[in-house]
């Protein structure tokens, strides 16, 4: 069987129901645990029919052992792990293409990482280790699109567009002035969420999909953007997949990511790469057209931080590990 039809093959059976999805979250979140049928149902609120049904699946894949309790196979995890991690080419690899429209980002230790730029239009998703400086990295591509006359979409979801705008002017970014000249808008998604009235023009929850796209389409619609022009950032879709169903979250960033794409955005979107299963993660990578990933290390002199490019649609990128540092006046930097 071809490589990637096996991939195609082993990621719909591991994510085939919610409740597979949920079970993964729940093993990955703490792979020694061991509990019976009823405690895994009870854990994830579900009945005991659904999660036996679902664990026999996970089962005949090898990946949940049965004693008189189950528990991870943490080997056989690595493995599928390693499975689902497409073979993305990188640098030394050829890529026979027409040319494509790129842009600079202008932020140094991305633009070394993309010798020719960033393809337009195109859907990327920034997978971050906790602390690792995804938001920050969000808050300088914004800013730096600004900053070269571009107009800026920012789906604000964990933070309140008041704080977004704090650390943008922290990074020396005048973000006042555009958000009067209405360069910036903000689609503030974090104050439905505490019950807040928003002070933003347009507001919607983060949950109601066909509300979000079609409050998404009216503010494109209002903007009147030109293709090439519009910068969109979402931080962060891990919320939206932490607060509902997998499947549908996951078909509401596909249908964004194509609408954006049809109208030649550069569309940004923040993941937590420690808050999902591999198999979440991987389904989320098949949507977007390119990964900037950011991890962090251990080290006795103190944290390390290292980016990479594993994946980035019909463009030159650098797939090795890169450091960086963080700083708190210039974010992140080579």
């Amino acid at each position: 069987m071809d490589l990637k039809m096996e991939r195609r093959e082993l990621l719909g059976k591991l994510i085939s129901s919610q409740v597979h999805v949920e079970l993964l979250t729940a093993f990955h979140s703490n792979p020694s645990l061991m509990e019976s049928l009823e405690g895994l149902a009870a854990m994830i609120g579900r009945s005991r029919e659904e999660v036996e049904g679902a664990l026999e699946e996970l089962k005949r894949l090898g990946l949940i052992e049965e004693h008189r309790y189950y528990k991870l196979n943490v080997g056989r995890d690595r493995e599928l792990q390693a499975m689902l991690v497409e073979p993305y080419g990188g640098l030394d690899e050829a890529v026979a293409a027409e040319p494509r429209e790129t842009f600079k980002s202008g932020v140094e230790v991305v633009d070394r990482l993309l010798p020719d730029g960033i393809p337009l239009p195109s859907s990327i998703l920034i997978l971050s280790d906790p602390g690792a400086g995804g938001e920050v990295l969000g808050f300088q591509l914004a800013g730096e699109a600004l900053r070269n006359g571009r107009r800026l979409l920012y789906l604000a979801v964990d933070r309140s567009p008041r704080d977004v705008k704090r650390f943008m002017r922290q990074l020396g970014y005048d973000v006042d002035l555009h958000h009067r000249d209405r360069r910036l808008i903000f689609l503030d998604c974090y104050s439905p969420q505490i019950g807040v009235e928003s002070s933003e023009e347009y507001s919607e929850s983060p949950f109601n999909f066909p509300n979000l796209a079609m409050t998404l389409a009216g503010i494109i619609r209002d903007l009147g953007v030109k293709p090439g022009e519009l910068v969109v950032i979402l931080h962060s879709l891990t919320s939206i997949l932490s607060g509902s169903e997998f499947r549908p979250a996951l078909e509401f960033y596909r249908n964004i990511s194509g609408k954006l794409n049809s109208l030649g955005a550069a569309t940004f979107t923040h993941l937590n790469r420690m808050a999902f299963p591999a198999a979440v993660i991987a389904a989320v990578e098949d949507v977007a057209d390119g990964v900037m990933e950011l991890k962090t290390e251990e080290a006795p002199e103190g944290i390390r931080y290292h980016m990479r490019i594993p994946k980035m649609i019909l463009t030159r990128h650098e797939t090795r590990w890169r450091p960086y540092r963080i700083d708190v006046e210039k974010g992140v930097i080579p």
